[in-house]
């Protein structure tokens, strides 16, 4: 090989590794001590994305749920068992797994077992099959948090409701939080969204805590990647309100089951051109308003009348400017539907 080939085959290798994160990387069958330190993943993708970037050629199922894109996420308290399957539709396909922490062990032609390290932090985990398409899955493992507790290394929680309204399970205080530090929060936890947006809105320093459901960040990819689809050029959402804290939330005097508090809803808007912190004008009408955010409300009110994302199903609400905020929409995955404000229009979606 001449040195010219040599270089040039060693610079491709080097950015081919810097566009997935800095990893130590493990095979399958190879485990590492639960003392070992997190490596963060990638923070910024290495080129604007598209639809066919997002999503990879298969898809991965995980805690009941089955993400196509290209970085997914999981919740994980450490020392905690995940299930992994990669789905396609070629039945010839093979895949390679490497986590970069933890025990990492295959169990089947292509279902695998990690067991998340016992340090907290983001451990990225690498799905790729034959031909070069791949997911990257960032287990977020949390600390641990007693509800008897009212905060986290010195950051406010508050106490949330000592029963689950209506015995619901959803209801129930999370037994973990992912810590948020500065040199985390822009990791991004799906193609179009990064673990900073989801943080409480009240004044604390670093490190925050946060709990933000995986069935919500999906959710939240598919609503962009409609947008998209019917011509709004989207490459993210403003999440104007993800997780609360109880405390926080009771500041708001906001009811105390909000979903917000168990890390299954958001607020959003689109917030593109200008980016300023209030609501495009998507309808091209001139204006600022509740119409915008019909926009997005039709399209997520389709997305629920359709079987492809019947999982999905939850709260949907449209609020209209005020003296705190332009137009905005509440989007929850709480498992059964909710309206509240202005009814939504259905937006046709496509099947996919």
């Amino acid at each position: 090989m001449t040195r010219r080939r040599y270089l040039k085959t060693t610079l491709t290798a080097m950015l081919m590794l810097s566009a997935i994160g800095t990893w130590w990387v493990m095979p399958a069958h190879m485990s590492t001590k639960a003392e070992d330190n997190p490596t963060l993943p990638v923070v910024a993708p290495p080129a604007p994305l598209t639809a066919q970037r997002a999503r990879s050629a298969f898809s991965i199922r995980y805690k009941d749920v089955e993400s196509p894109f290209s970085t997914t996420s999981a919740l994980l308290l450490p020392g905690e068992e995940l299930l992994l399957e990669a789905v396609s539709t070629d039945v010839n396909d093979t895949f390679e797994v490497h986590a970069s922490r933890g025990t990492l062990l295959r169990t089947g032609v292509s279902t695998w077992s990690w067991i998340a390290p016992r340090v907290p932090g983001i451990y990225p985990i690498a799905v790729t099959n034959a031909v070069q398409s791949s997911i990257t899955l960032n287990g977020l493992v949390m600390v641990p948090h007693r509800a008897s507790r009212n905060s986290i290394n010195g950051y406010p929680i508050g106490f949330y409701p000592k029963r689950p309204f209506k015995n619901n399970p959803i209801y129930l205080p999370p037994k973990g939080l992912v810590e948020v530090t500065e040199a985390n929060k822009d990791v991004f936890l799906t193609p179009h969204f990064q673990l900073g947006q989801f943080v409480c809105k009240q004044k604390t320093t670093f490190p925050k805590y946060l709990v933000v459901n995986e069935r919500l960040l999906l959710k939240l990819d598919m609503i962009v990647e409609e947008l998209n689809r019917l011509g709004h050029s989207v490459s993210s959402l403003h999440v104007m309100s993800g997780y609360r804290t109880p405390a926080y939330n009771a500041s708001l005097k906001n009811v105390r089951y909000s979903m917000h508090q168990f890390g299954y809803a958001a607020d959003i808007f689109v917030d593109e051109s200008p980016r300023d912190g209030f609501m495009d004008d998507l309808n091209g009408d001139g204006r600022v308003d509740c119409q915008d955010a019909e926009v997005i409300t039709s399209i997520i009110a389709g997305m629920d009348q359709n079987e492809l994302y019947r999982d999905y199903q939850g709260g949907l609400g449209r609020y209209s400017t005020d003296k705190w905020h332009g137009p905005f929409v509440h989007v929850d995955v709480r498992g059964w539907g909710a309206r509240w404000g202005l009814q939504p229009r259905t937006q046709q979606v496509a099947m996919r």
